[in-house]
């Protein structure tokens, strides 16, 4: 029986820079080279390197910029029992036992924070198991997303690096509150859509923001305010917030409630600069109302109450309201 078994799962859209990000649970980020790359995606694939190499352009998982592969590895160690010689029986059962507590409850609730921590289509689309030092012999493999953006990469610099631990740990609990869940989950899905549907990825931003900054009346312009009024750094930043919200409001319109082509939406249409700028708009939404800790319709009133650029410069009119 091998001594162990390594998990591997594949991360898209970094660079370099996540190198130096720590993992809890023996988790480690590590690269290979493309020539180094080969066999395991191969294996992975189930072709041959050769066949790999002439295709490697095509394929999403490489960062072509600086020729590697990123991945995120563990290592299961099975138990030395010589009468439990059936690996591929020990590790059906203990398989799904780690992707359940470690990958579904762990990588992908980091992979969120990180999406949240900082602007970066970064993302575990595969992962596999490998039964041999050499990554060659797989035991199994998932792809869990064929088809992703991977620019702009999520870039860190040296400070931001020194910090994202610390927002994680901060932060690690607004994934299930109940506020703020169905937004982070539309802006998380948002992700998902981009490549083969923009409209629908557009679409689950404007929810997502609705989700925790409209009360249901006027949603159009409450939601676009409150936005402006919550993210502005002053009072020039929220006015521009608020004008391009409203933009991007007659684009969810001819979006969502028409069935016209392209072509006849009168020049509005669904880009990727538009998706990332409104979904930076959804980011910092969400980590300034998790900062706050306020019910949705406390929050409302106070962002009622508040003019453009106050929330910024005076967040100590909390105080009234908590």
């Amino acid at each position: 029986m091998h001594s162990f078994v390594t998990f591997i799962g594949f991360l898209t859209g970094v660079d370099k820079t996540i190198l130096d990000v720590p993992l809890d649970h023996d988790f480690t980020i590590s690269r290979l080279g493309i020539t180094d790359a080969l066999p395991l995606l191969a294996g992975v694939m189930g072709t041959t390197p050769e066949l790999v190499e002439r295709s490697i352009m095509l394929n999403d998982w490489v960062n072509h910029e600086d020729g590697s592969l990123y991945m995120i590895r563990n290592r299961i160690n099975p138990p030395h029992d010589e009468q439990n010689n059936k690996m591929d029986s020990w590790l059906t059962q203990h398989r799904v036992e780690f992707e359940d507590r470690l990958v579904y409850g762990y990588l992908d609730s980091i992979i969120k924070l990180f999406r949240l921590y900082k602007p970066g289509n970064i993302a575990l689309p595969a992962m596999c198991y490998c039964v041999n030092e050499d990554f060659t012999k797989i035991y199994h493999r998932t792809e869990r997303q064929r088809k992703l953006l991977t620019h702009p990469r999520f870039s860190l610099t040296v400070e931001e690096t020194q910090k994202i631990t610390s927002f994680v740990k901060k932060h690690e609990s607004l994934l299930n509150k109940a506020n703020l869940k169905s937004s982070v989950d539309a802006f998380n899905r948002s992700y998902q859509l981009q490549f083969e549907n923009p409209d629908l990825a557009f679409l689950a931003l404007i929810t997502a923001a609705e989700n925790s900054l409209s009360d249901g009346y006027e949603i159009g312009y409450k939601t676009s305010r409150n936005l402006a009024v919550l993210i502005g750094n002053d009072f020039d930043d929220s006015k521009y917030i608020f004008k391009r919200v409203n933009v991007f409001y007659k684009l969810r319109s001819h979006t969502a409630h028409t069935m016209n082509p392209i072509s006849n939406r009168g020049g509005l249409v669904v880009t990727s600069p538009i998706i990332e700028e409104l979904r930076d708009f959804i980011r910092r939404a969400i980590i300034k109302i998790d900062d706050f800790q306020l019910e949705k319709g406390t929050l409302l009133v106070f962002l009622e109450e508040k003019g453009f650029g106050q929330v910024a410069s005076d967040s100590s009119g909390l105080e009234h309201v908590v």
